[in-house]
């Protein structure tokens, strides 16, 4: 599989596309679609559509075929993904802390005031 293909795959799934939302959304056949995420290199016309659909992502993105920039890609989401993860951990743990000091105050207060 080649970079184009694999990019507009990745895309695909992080979206949640099927492939034959994404087809509709290119403006080309199922069909077409498949031979493109097989390997068939874009033309033009699908690069600017794949720009309406995926405006985000530059057109280098997507005609650069060096596989180390989209491993530094996928490798740079992923570290982000695990970043949010922790901030969510960090953020469940804070708050069971302070839901904890909450209650045992409340307990303090119970059992000094009998």
């Amino acid at each position: 599989m080649n970079t184009f293909s694999s990019k507009l795959e990745y895309q695909r799934e992080k979206y949640n596309l099927t492939k034959e939302d994404l087809a509709d959304k290119l403006d080309i056949s199922r069909q077409t679609l498949y031979n493109y995420l097989g390997g068939r290199n874009p033309n033009w016309e699908l690069l600017q559509n794949i720009q309406k659909v995926f405006p985000n992502l530059s057109m280098d993105y997507w005609i650069n075929d060096s596989i180390s920039q989209y491993d530094d890609f996928i490798k740079y989401e992923n570290k982000i993904s695990e970043v949010k993860e922790s901030i969510d951990e960090y953020s469940e743990a804070k708050k069971f802390s302070i839901i904890n000091n909450k209650l045992d105050t409340i307990l303090k207060i119970i059992t000094n005031s009998k």
